[in-house]
């Protein structure tokens, strides 16, 4: 096994690159159904602590790729968000060995495992890393949708790396031969079927609207500066005047129209001149207004805040994000890590859940 653990390494590895390819910006989707593979292989037949360290070299290589945008604070800030997230792979993976070691592997069992760990990474002790859920790779494909319908995301990964599992039983692994490999084979023939028939039942069984209707919506989306600022492009509100030289763009009748997270510089509800542009958009383009902004909470910390303002300029309706990203949008333990200056530089203040 000492021989093959380079092998092993690399093949882990190249399951964070596929499955990074599998989620935009490249978002080749459909490889996800075998981007798992070359980190099974490697753990067939490893003991337990190297199945861990395999598993974490395929997650970090993933979710370095994945939450490459925080790269904008350093990789003091993405080395450890990196290692932290591959944590719950390295769990699943000596999980996954230790039964193995047991004789008790099939695919159904590896899936359930992964899911598992996909559930906690996004709700302990933290919560609010979901988005590196492998399922969420098949967004673009009709059956994936149809299985989200009734099982939502979990009922999705669970088949994608059920099927992972079961195309590595077709072929086999190290130390695998004879009886094993044939009951691996029938393991995947039965793995097969039954994503087949779910497929099969989510998809005859979903719902088929019939459309009443039609929604016209514009996406304001800048692409443009909205971090680093310098003084003069403060002092000349770039980041919100930008926005609205976008809105300005815009002709005919809308029924949404969507200003983007982080658009505004302050809170429109105390600000005259946001305020004013926003109703503006709204009447002029006989719309409805969604708007994102950072608002004052009453304990000092920020809120991040929707504000829905009607066709005719009323603000209708207000919104606070209540499940806030570690790291993003607060800090945890930020006495602790006060020595690390870029913290308090990129993220001066944490933000309050919404109720």
């Amino acid at each position: 096994m000492t021989e093959r653990r380079p092998r092993r390494f690399v093949a882990a590895a190249a399951t964070g690159v596929l499955l990074a390819l599998s989620r935009p910006p490249v978002d080749l989707g459909l490889l996800a159904l075998v981007a798992l593979v070359p980190l099974l292989w490697s753990l067939r037949g490893a003991s337990p602590r190297l199945a861990a360290s395999l598993a974490f070299a395929a997650g970090f290589v993933y979710y370095a790729l994945l939450v490459s945008w925080a790269w904008y604070f350093g990789a003091i800030a993405l080395v450890p968000f990196a290692a932290v997230l591959s944590l719950y792979w390295a769990a699943a993976g000596a999980t996954i060995a230790r039964f193995a070691r047991g004789g008790r592997r099939h695919p159904f069992l590896t899936a359930a495992i992964w899911v598992l760990a996909e559930a906690l990474v996004a709700r302990w002790p933290l919560g609010g890393f979901s988005w590196g859920e492998v399922g969420y790779a098949l967004h673009d494909f009709t059956p994936a949708r149809s299985l989200a319908a009734l099982g939502g995301l979990p009922l999705v990964s669970f088949a994608v790396v059920a099927v992972n599992a079961a195309l590595l039983d077709l072929v086999g692994g190290p130390r695998v031969g004879g009886s094993r490999r044939d009951a691996g084979r029938r393991a995947a023939a039965v793995t097969f079927a039954s994503v087949f028939a779910v497929g099969a039942f989510a998809g005859a069984s979903a719902l088929h609207p019939t459309t009443s209707g039609r929604l016209r919506i514009a996406i304001l989306q800048g692409n443009d500066l909205n971090r680093d600022l310098t003084l003069a492009e403060d002092d000349a509100r770039y980041l919100p005047a930008s926005h609205f030289a976008l809105a300005e763009r815009l002709s005919g009748r809308y029924d949404l129209v969507i200003f983007p997270e982080s658009s505004l510089d302050d809170d429109p509800r105390h600000d005259p001149w946001l305020q004013s542009q926003l109703v503006a958009t709204a009447t002029r383009l006989h719309s409805a207004v969604l708007a994102n902004a950072v608002a004052d909470a009453p304990d000092g910390r920020a809120i991040n805040q929707n504000l829905l303002y009607a066709p005719d300029g009323r603000l209708a309706a207000s919104y606070a994000k209540r499940h806030l990203v570690p790291f993003g949008e607060f800090v945890p333990f930020r006495h602790e890590l006060s020595f690390i200056s870029e913290i308090k530089k990129k993220i001066p203040r944490d933000f309050a859940p919404g109720s």
